[in-house]
Formats: C-alpha cells, sequence, structure tokens
C-alpha cells in the first residue's frame, strides 16, 4: 500500500515526525530515536522501519507544528495522527504487558501526551517483542 494518491493530506500530517524511546511517558526524559527530515509527500512509505539500539519501556510518537516556526513545503498546517499500526521488537523482556508499552504522541502544539489505543478505527496496533534490538514498524492507514 502507498500513500502517494490524490490523498496528500495524510503524507502531509506525518512529515516530521519523532520517535522517543523512554522509561517515562516524559519525553523530555526519552532518548531520540528518529527524527524525519528528508521525506517528502511524494518519498514516505507507507511501512517505515526504524532500527533503535535504545531500551525502555515506552515508544513516542511525536510530532507537532508550531506557530512561527517554518516548516518545508508540503507539511500540513497542524499535525495530526493516523497511525495504524506500531509493532516494537524488543530484547530481554520475560514477561510482556501491553498496557506497560504505550506508543504516545503530542499533537498541534500541545505539549500533552495522549495514547495511541490498540485498536484505531477500523485498524488494529500491534506490538509484539522479539529477542533483538528494537524494531518498530508503522502501517499508516488511507481511509
Amino acid at each position: 500500500m502507498s500513500l502517494i494518491g490524490s490523498n496528500t493530506f495524510l503524507q502531509a500530517s506525518f512529515l516530521g515526525f519523532s520517535i522517543y524511546i523512554s522509561n517515562t511517558t516524559d519525553i523530555l526524559q526519552g532518548k531520540l530515536c528518529f527524527k524525519d527530515r528528508n521525506f517528502t509527500l511524494y518519498t514516505i512509505p507507507a511501512v517505515i522501519t526504524v532500527n533503535c539500539p535504545i531500551h525502555g519501556q515506552y515508544v513516542i510518537y511525536y510530532n507537532e507544528r508550531l506557530p512561527r516556526v517554518f516548516h518545508p513545503d508540503g507539511y500540513s498546517v497542524n499535525a495530526y495522527n493516523e497511525l495504524c499500526e506500531v509493532e516494537v521488537f524488543g530484547e530481554g523482556i520475560s514477561t510482556l504487558n501491553l498496557y506497560a508499552i504505550i506508543a504516545a504522541l503530542a499533537m498541534f502544539v500541545l505539549v500533552a501526551i495522549a495514547v495511541i489505543f490498540f485498536k484505531k478505527q477500523s485498524c488494529d496496533v500491534v506490538i509484539l517483542i522479539y529477542e533483538g534490538l528494537y524494531l518498530m514498524r508503522f502501517e499508516f492507514c488511507l481511509f
């Protein structure tokens, strides 16, 4: 599935996103794992794989659009969350509590963190733990 098509709204809302790994839900205590600085409306893929050798309890998806801050062409005016699926693979985890592994996000110019639920519209959010480094897979749904 490709994001490229007649509806560039979704692509524009994802541009510039960041991924943090943290042991708390506080993004300021997290470590930056990935920051999109290169994708455009026409190059952002439907599935993005990020390899991140950082250990932590929380995966935080963060995107913002601040007032009076320049954003490259193609960026949406506001940041929206339309994540469909998140897969996290890790190492050294003997017991998995899905509710303890939270993909969080901050939207618009708010600093508040919100939870991405395990069911979003018609898409399931899947979080899997395997032996190995953290591997995050994002599938963006087109509705």
